[in-house]
C-alpha cells in the first residue's frame, strides 16, 4: 500500500528509526523470530550505530507474525509491548482477514512509541479496565453485612431463643466462626518465553 510505504519513509525521514514490513508465506523453515531478526540484521534495518530498526513480519499462509525490534529502540518499545501490539493490534485484524487494518494499527503503535509521542507504560494500560467505584462500595456493603450484621442478627436469634446476654450470643457465635478453617488451592498460570527481542504472534 502506497500510502503505508509513504508513512514509513516519511518515519525514517522524522526520526532516522526504520522500519519494514515483511509480507511472505516461505520462511525457510525458520521461525518467525529467526527469520525476523535475520532480515534485520541482512538488510541493515535501521543504523548500525543506533540499532534503532523494527521489522513486521507477517506470513499469511503459516498464520504467524512476529514484531523484531532492535537494540536501540527496546527501551522504547521492550518484549512485552511488542507482544501486547502483536496481541491487540495485528492478530484481531488479521482474524477478520483486515491484513492491511492490522498491520497500518502495529505501525501506528510502534511509531508512537518510537517517537515517544507514548510511553510503553501508557500502551500498556491501555484495554486494562479500572475497578469502578460502585463496585467497590458494594464489596464493602457486603463484608459489612456478613462481618458484622449477620453475626449481630444471628446472635440476637441465638440469645432469645437461648435466653442469654446478647454480648453473650455474639461472642459465641464469632468463635464459632472463628474455629472453622478454610484453605485455597494453588492456581498456576502459563507463561511463554520471549527470546530475540520482540513479539509472536
Amino acid at each position: 500500500n502506497q500510502a503505508l510505504e509513504e508513512q514509513l519513509r516519511q518515519f525514517n525521514r522524522e526520526t532516522s528509526n526504520q522500519m519494514v514490513v515483511i509480507i511472505t508465506n516461505e520462511l525457510c523453515n525458520f521461525e518467525p523470530m529467526e527469520y525476523a531478526t535475520n532480515i534485520g540484521h541482512s538488510w541493515g534495518v535501521g543504523q548500525k550505530e543506533f540499532d534503532n530498526g523494527i521489522v513486521i513480519l507477517v506470513s499469511p499462509d503459516n498464520r504467524k507474525t512476529f514484531i523484531a525490534v532492535g537494540y536501540g529502540l527496546e527501551g522504547a518499545i521492550p518484549d512485552a509491548i511488542a507482544k501486547r501490539i502483536v496481541n491487540q493490534e495485528l492478530l484481531p485484524n488479521f482474524r477478520k482477514d483486515d491484513y492491511y487494518g492490522g498491520i497500518s494499527a502495529a505501525t501506528g503503535v510502534l511509531m508512537q512509541l518510537a517517537k515517544g509521542e507514548i510511553s510503553a507504560e501508557n500502551y500498556g494500560q491501555q484495554g486494562k479496565k479500572e475497578f469502578p467505584g460502585a463496585a467497590l462500595v458494594l464489596i464493602v456493603v457486603l463484608i459489612v453485612i456478613f462481618f458484622v450484621v449477620g453475626p449481630m442478627l444471628s446472635a440476637r436469634k441465638y440469645a432469645n431463643t437461648n435466653d442469654v446476654a446478647f454480648w453473650t450470643a455474639m461472642m459465641l457465635i464469632m468463635s464459632s466462626r472463628n474455629s472453622h478453617g478454610g484453605s485455597f488451592g494453588n492456581f498456576s498460570s502459563g507463561s511463554g518465553s520471549f527470546g530475540g527481542g520482540g513479539g509472536f504472534g
